[in-house]
């Protein structure tokens, strides 16, 4: 029995249909990226290395806007979340100390890194983000641990997850085991010779200079550096005493 010729009028609209929904699903991707670019504008000139430019309460209100219109179209993109986290992220750094904003800001950043981490379990940048945003609001828990070392795996060629790794990992250390601690000293050892002026500020700042010191050895003016911030430290503690 020969098989059954389908007319090609009845194969043409299935395409079609498909076609059409993929030109609606580009054109709604493409059109969320468009409202993305003011909040990149304002996110690059925040973030800026040198003289940062923080947009203020309007231009912040505005950023959002448009985030949120972009994620109302394409609302399983970690990037537009995670642009969204920074935000909000900028903002809790920015406010005033004692501020009763800090803890809304920062709240609303870790559910926004929270979500970034869910749709896109392989960005090591956003697990670090969460586990710094956690560190600053005094959210600490196991997640925030495992968020970190999670961060630092999947991270490997990030400078930005290195250094936080080392700076999150001192600010943790209480909270570490030992095999976690070795691997914070490890990434130390591994820094020291192209940032150790940045490890060295880091350990200052979080009370870790004896942990590091056997790993000064190699770097003379390093070392030195060192044992003259931990005198300085003996002799404080000895006049707050």
């Amino acid at each position: 029995m020969p098989p059954i010729a389908m007319p090609h009028r009845l194969l043409r609209y299935p395409v079609m249909l498909a076609l059409l929904g993929l030109a609606l699903w580009a054109g709604r991707w493409g059109l969320a990226g468009l409202y993305a670019v003011p909040a990149d504008r304002i996110l690059e000139a925040w973030q800026a290395d040198e003289k940062p430019v923080p947009p203020g309460d309007r231009g912040l209100e505005t950023a959002l806007g448009y985030l949120l219109g972009a994620i109302s179209l394409d609302p399983g993109n970690a990037g537009l979340h995670y642009r969204m986290a920074r935000l909000y992220h900028l903002r809790a750094t920015d406010a005033p100390p004692g501020s009763e904003e800090i803890e809304k800001w920062r709240t609303m950043a870790e559910e926004s890194y929270h979500r970034v981490v869910y749709l896109r379990p392989s960005w090591g940048n956003g697990w670090i983000n969460l586990a710094q945003i956690q560190v600053q609001g005094g959210h600490i828990s196991l997640e925030t641990v495992q968020a970190l070392f999670r961060g630092r795996r999947l991270a490997t060629g990030s400078l930005f997850a290195r250094k936080s790794f080392i700076r999150l990992g001192f600010a943790l250390w209480q909270n570490l085991n030992g095999l976690e601690r070795e691997e914070v000293l490890q990434e130390v050892e591994r820094l020291l010779a192209d940032h150790g002026e940045f490890v060295l500020k880091q350990a200052d700042l979080y009370g870790r200079l004896r942990e590091i010191r056997a790993l000064s050895m190699p770097y003379p003016d390093l070392r030195k550096e060192l044992d003259k911030l931990m005198l300085q430290r003996v002799v404080q503690d000895g006049d707050a005493g």
